[in-house]
């Protein structure tokens, strides 16, 4: 069970942009290494949209719709309950 725990913590800061951008940095220095020109040019033009677009107001705006849907609320208008829901810790998977 522990590789699991450090999969879920490894995995994600994977695919972060700036995560993504260095490992296709990389591989476009392979590219270049084995001469593959239009392989190299393709992920430079990828690395630039990846960066033009995480770095754009763009990116800004989803974000903030996206917090928009799910507004904070005082705890007297939430609902009294018999239950806790934890979130996180181990599932217990086989």
């Amino acid at each position: 069970m522990n590789e699991w725990t450090v999969l879920s913590k490894l995995l994600p800061q994977l695919i972060y942009p700036f995560s993504l951008v260095l490992w296709l940095f990389l591989l476009s220095l392979v590219f270049f290494v084995f001469r593959l020109r239009r392989l190299l040019g393709t992920m430079l033009l990828v690395i630039c949209v990846i960066l033009l677009i995480c770095g754009s107001p763009l990116s800004q705006e989803l974000y903030r719709r996206h917090e928009q849907q799910y507004l904070p609320m005082a705890i007297e208008q939430l609902p009294n309950v018999d239950a806790i829901v934890l979130l996180g810790g181990d599932v217990g998977l086989p």
